[in-house]
């Protein structure tokens, strides 16, 4: 199974003409942790910002399979001595970009809240576990206290048993 970030990966580096060799050597990494990476499906941060940075691609194209185009570098394509209709065309095009980053930011918001939500529930699940098992400590400290009386008491019995008989 490949990772979603590492065919993003591969994706990018064919695009750019950049063998995995030389993304590997332009991240400072050797060709086999890269694949060792790539095999694992896990790679650090920091190696993924170095990977997007080398590549010129932002890092949230590595996690998502229609990842987002920039906006606002078509502006470049504007020639000198445009008609406004050209102009026009050219912003609209960076609005429409614009609006699905906004959009995808909302998303990704609204995923990270839901997230927040499940570490707390699963936060105060633990502290449960926790006081289960301070609980569940302190009952086995009564019943050795208990099992240590109920001894002595057995004894006692057959002391007084013994000088009875």
């Amino acid at each position: 199974m490949e990772y979603q970030w590492v065919i993003q990966t591969k994706k990018f580096a064919a695009k750019k003409g950049v063998t995995i060799s030389e993304l590997a050597k332009g991240i400072g990494m050797s060709e086999p942790n890269l694949y060792k990476c790539f095999k694992r499906g896990s790679i650090e941060l920091k190696n993924l910002e170095n990977i997007a940075k080398y590549l010129s691609v932002p890092i949230s194209s590595f996690f998502d399979d229609q990842p987002l185009e920039p906006f606002g570098v078509d502006m470049e394509k504007v020639q000198p001595g445009a008609t406004l209709g050209d102009r026009l065309k050219v912003l609209n095009a960076n609005l429409d970009k614009a609006t699905q980053w906004q959009a995808r930011a909302e998303q990704l918001t609204h995923e990270n809240e839901e997230l927040r939500a499940m570490v707390d529930a699963q936060q105060r699940t633990i502290q449960a576990h926790e006081a289960t098992i301070e609980a569940l400590k302190e009952n086995i400290t009564l019943l050795k206290e208990g099992k240590a009386q109920a001894k002595g008491r057995v004894k006692h019995v057959v002391r007084a048993g013994e000088r009875e008989a």
